[in-house]
């Protein structure tokens, strides 16, 4: 839904600076913020996403190895 969002801004920001209309260009100012706020908000999905997925492999990772020195200890 964001990228569509963006993508219909970037378009109307291009078919503002192609037809040089000054309340297109001067609505350009506004349009590039919400595209930012948006850019803004798409990061901090991702990076939360991303700390989720980290966290995620870390803790399998360390049940892993601990169901492998479970096993190493129980057979000497």
């Amino acid at each position: 839904m964001i990228l569509e969002q963006n993508r219909m801004l970037v378009e109307e920001i291009s078919q503002n600076q192609e037809n040089r209309d000054i309340d297109g260009l001067t609505r350009n100012a506004e349009l590039i913020r919400q595209v930012n706020v948006n850019i803004a908000y798409m990061f901090d999905l991702y990076s939360d996403i991303s700390g989720s997925f980290a966290d995620y492999v870390a803790a399998k990772k360390a049940t892993n190895t601990g169901e492998h020195n479970a096993s190493d200890s129980a057979n000497p």
